[in-house]
């Protein structure tokens, strides 16, 4: 007998379950919960910045004043 990935359900028939977007078998009271779950986990991960791309060094920009502009 299968069970609901979500709250471990027993599903007895096929009306009872739903295969979510990530292949797993959900019962039909938290398929869309769970789906919305899985949406924003993937849009969390979508966002993480990316560690490697920041560095903590100063950054030295060059700056030149002609003197007419003073």
């Amino acid at each position: 007998m299968a069970q609901c990935s979500n709250c471990r359900t027993k599903l007895g028939c096929g009306c009872q379950r739903k295969t979510a977007s990530d292949g797993r078998s959900v019962c039909v009271t938290c398929a869309a919960k769970y789906e919305y779950e899985l949406s924003l986990n993937n849009r969390n991960k979508l966002i993480q910045p990316n560690p490697t791309k920041f560095t903590d060094e100063p950054v030295i920009q060059k700056v030149s004043v002609r003197l007419s502009d003073v």
